[in-house]
């Protein structure tokens, strides 16, 4: 019967489904600032770098800028940087440096990025492997962030890293061969011929083998 009935319509062996999830490597760097009064005696554009802190496959710290950086308008504002260390390389990331109230460790946010930000370590501190948060010093010292001269600054840091890239395989296709003749000349050849007859007419004594499908 396969030779009277159209193509069958291809149908895919198998089907891969899949999807793409950016991978993203999150931590904190936390900085502790002793002797903050001692601090302010530095000159402007000095600052005090945190420890290291390996995240993502990259090096990161904060630079705390205590009488700002070199930059006009950072005049009576205390400057704090997020940097990368890691060198020659460029870091896409997302961050939100944050003031912690030591009595009660609740967070005030002082910057957060919208969006990703590329960190560039070849290009200078200011245009793309740091990024700041300023803070009125005289803000700052009525607040209650500042306790027993000191001050603890959080930087929450999520590294986004280069999407791992799968090869789907093609979908194989099976296929019915074609017919080699048309349904029309089977159907007429059916009626013409006795092979594979399965009824059989009797008309006044004379036999006609027949197919029920015709």
């Amino acid at each position: 019967m396969g030779n009277i009935m159209g193509a069958a319509a291809e149908q895919p062996a198998e089907r891969m489904k899949s999807r793409c999830v950016p991978q993203t490597v999150r931590g904190t760097l936390s900085y502790k600032i002793t002797g903050y009064r001692q601090h302010k005696s530095l000159d402007v554009g000095c600052f005090i770098r945190s420890p290291i802190k390996k995240l993502g496959g990259y090096s990161w710290c904060l630079r705390y800028y205590p009488n700002g950086s070199q930059r006009k308008e950072s005049e009576g504002f205390i400057g704090v940087y997020l940097e990368l260390l890691s060198e020659s390389t460029e870091a896409r990331v997302m961050f939100d440096i944050r003031l912690i109230d030591p009595t009660t460790m609740s967070s005030s946010t002082i910057i957060r990025s919208k969006s990703t930000t590329v960190f560039c370590s070849i290009l200078k501190c200011a245009l793309g492997s740091c990024n700041s948060m300023i803070l009125r010093r005289r803000d700052l010292e009525r607040s209650p962030f500042l306790l027993n001269d000191s001050l603890l600054i959080e930087c929450d840091i999520t590294v986004i890293k280069e999407p791992q890239v799968v090869k789907i395989p093609k979908t194989s296709v099976v296929k019915s061969p074609r017919p080699l003749r048309s349904l029309r000349h089977d159907l007429v050849n059916l009626l013409e011929t006795k092979d594979e007859a399965d009824v059989i007419f009797d008309v006044q004594g004379q036999v006609f083998p027949a197919h029920t499908i015709v």
